[in-house]
């Protein structure tokens, strides 16, 4: 791949990728710093001494507690009397006032519950505490329940006979208390993990960021290869259309798509590949012609020279025959007649292609059609033919030359009136629009061969006594005023023959000589 890359879709494709990742790459090499900054701006120094100072003397507390509670209850273990489950409010009173204990609790050897008092009337103990033994026979002989916030000591009283009797004392530190100690302890130790987290989420960002980047590219290649395809493809296609014009091809059209202008760019290309062909065909019919009008020129001139001499001959011969036995000169005079009659046809031929040789270079002014055309069908005769002319418009101004036209109207009625039987059905009229005035000529004969278009080359004819010239005048007259002729077969059976005109001045073709 060549890079940068010569194609119009290539260098679309670049640039769309261009102007989508460079303004993300500069986003992300902005903000990606920024991102890593306030994840490291998430532990400071303070922060943490002052979490290490609060989780310290959270356990400096409890350890004051738990010392405290233990020298009260081992005393209060030692303390005569206190096994024989004296008066509850004797218990409480003592609590209260000597030992700053909220509950007491007797159990015996197997856990059971055997007494229970506390320092305030309005506060229920807290009940059994779970799992009393094993506490008592743990380095550290407390019972901690978390749902009542309860803080026990457990000592083996010490009196004589209670030795199988467990003294449970304790306090109610709130209910909220070994909540907020877990979550104090656990906020501490995520701390202490953050720079291993923000050093995870750094690591994060960057893959994040860059997976974004790639991702983003790889959308903004689909995207861009998408939309310089939408761009490039009419492109390509006119250019191809254009390469196939310059090899000769005709009838080359391009589908219109893409944006307004392209569809415009090229449904102007459509309509130059049109004209562009209709031209080519002008020309190589204009050059058809002009070779059968230097044909016709030469045939022309070679049967002069011969029938010339060979009609001076035959009526010579015919003055001759005078001094024949009228016997005699009747028996010649039949085959010399029928000689002459033949001459005379040839000259007329001979006539026929001088005509087609010297057409004139048209004089165009404006001219209207209608009356003209009215004189030309006025000449028909009515008796044989019926006439159907009545123009759909009562003015038909073009550029042109009279006489030319008139003599191709002519021509073309001749034809219509030629291929009709008698008693046939002629129609003549008149369309026009805003470009171009039609002359509509159709009959009600036999309609058009196959191989309609050969009619229009000189000498082709479908007539026994045709020249085969007419519509090849009429042809010519049209190309002279920028238009041209069509063969249509008529809805019904029949021939129509429409002689298109500009209405405009006519774009020059191109002047064919007149050599003669």
């Amino acid at each position: 791949m060549r890079f940068p890359p010569r194609t119009l879709r290539g260098q679309l494709t670049l640039l769309f990728l261009i102007l989508t990742i460079v303004p993300a790459v500069t986003l992300a090499l902005l903000l990606t710093p920024r991102w890593l900054d306030a994840l490291s701006s998430w532990q400071q120094p303070g922060v943490q001494e002052a979490l290490d100072g609060s989780a310290k003397v959270a356990q400096d507390m409890i350890h004051r507690a738990e010392n405290d509670m233990r020298q009260r209850g081992q005393i209060l273990a030692q303390e005569p009397g206190i096994f024989e489950l004296p008066e509850v409010g004797a218990i409480r009173e003592r609590l209260a006032t000597s030992y700053n204990l909220d509950f007491l609790q007797i159990y015996d050897a197997s856990g059971n519950l055997t007494f229970e008092a506390s320092r305030d009337p309005l506060v229920t103990p807290p009940g059994k505490l779970p799992d009393v033994p094993n506490a008592l026979s743990s380095t550290q002989p407390f019972v901690r329940v978390k749902e009542t916030g309860v803080l026990a000591f457990l000592e083996p009283l010490g009196q004589p006979g209670a030795e199988d009797r467990i003294l449970v004392v304790g306090n109610f530190m709130g209910r909220d208390f070994y909540p907020d100690l877990d979550n104090l302890f656990q906020g501490v130790s995520y701390y202490k993990q953050l720079p291993y987290l923000i050093r995870v989420n750094q690591r994060a960002v960057v893959l994040s960021a860059i997976l974004v980047l790639l991702v983003l590219i790889l959308i903004s290649m689909l995207v861009a290869r998408r939309l310089a395809s939408r761009v490039s493809q009419p492109v390509e296609a006119l250019g191809l259309g254009m390469h196939a014009l310059s090899r000769g091809e005709e009838g080359v059209r391009v589908q219109p798509r893409g944006g307004e202008e392209m569809e415009q760019l090229i449904a102007t290309f459509n309509s130059m590949s049109s004209e562009l062909g209709e031209s080519r065909e002008l020309l190589a019919r204009a050059e058809r012609l002009s070779a059968w009008r230097d044909v016709a020129r030469r045939v022309a001139h070679e049967m002069r020279n011969a029938l010339t001499p060979i009609a001076f001959s035959l009526h010579r011969a015919q003055r001759k025959t005078q001094d024949l036995d009228e016997a005699v000169r009747e028996q010649i005079r039949e085959p010399m007649d029928n000689v002459l009659e033949e001459v005379e046809g040839l000259k007329r031929l001979a006539a026929s292609f001088g005509e087609l040789a010297r057409l004139p270079v048209p004089e165009l002014k404006i001219t209207d059609l209608v009356p003209l055309l009215h004189s030309c069908v006025g000449a028909i005769d009515e008796d044989r033919l019926t006439v159907h002319w009545e123009p759909s418009v009562k003015v038909a101004e073009i550029w042109g030359d009279k006489s030319l036209l008139r003599q191709a109207l002519t021509n073309l009625i001749r034809n219509a009136t030629e291929a009709t039987e008698a008693k046939g059905e002629l129609w003549v009229n008149l369309e026009r629009n805003d470009e171009e005035t039609h002359v509509v000529v159709e009959d009600n004969g036999p309609g058009w061969p196959e191989g309609v278009e050969g009619l229009l080359e000189p000498y082709v004819t479908t007539k026994d006594q045709g020249t085969g010239l007419g519509l090849s005048i009429v042809q010519r007259t049209a190309f002279q005023h920028g238009g041209r002729i069509e063969l249509e077969d008529r809805p019904g059976g029949g021939a129509r023959v429409r002689l298109i005109l500009p209405n405009r001045l006519p774009v020059e073709l191109g002047e064919l000589d007149d050599e003669e």
